[in-house]
């Protein structure tokens, strides 16, 4: 999983498009300030590499863990990045697609 290495990501294939370059370096910055808020010591990149090793299988229709793995479940870790990372639901704030049009407008990123 991309995801998992302990740098920041960016996306240069998405210059010039909605998704941005940029989107999930923002994301790592929120994950960070929530963790100091929390008072929990793990940064972003350290978040991201437990990613893989979230083991186990969560059945789309009901977003509940499965014991019965198949072409459509994904694992545990997939889930947390596109809940936190990214989502596919237009307008959430973690959709790369949706956010990076608002940091291109307000603060000229790509």
């Amino acid at each position: 999983m991309a995801a998992s290495q302990p740098a920041h990501i960016i996306d240069l294939p998405f210059l010039g498009q909605d998704h941005g370059v940029l989107t999930h370096l923002i994301h790592d910055l929120v994950v960070n300030k929530a963790f100091e808020a929390a008072g929990v010591t793990m940064t972003s990149t350290g978040f991201r590499e437990l990613l893989p090793g979230m083991e186990g299988d969560i059945d789309p229709m009901t977003d509940l863990p499965t014991d019965t793995p198949g072409s459509f479940t994904s694992t545990i870790g997939e889930v947390v990045w596109r809940e936190v990372y990214d989502s596919e639901v237009a307008g959430e704030i973690n959709d790369p697609a949706s956010l990076g049009p608002i940091m291109r407008r307000l603060f000229g990123v790509q």
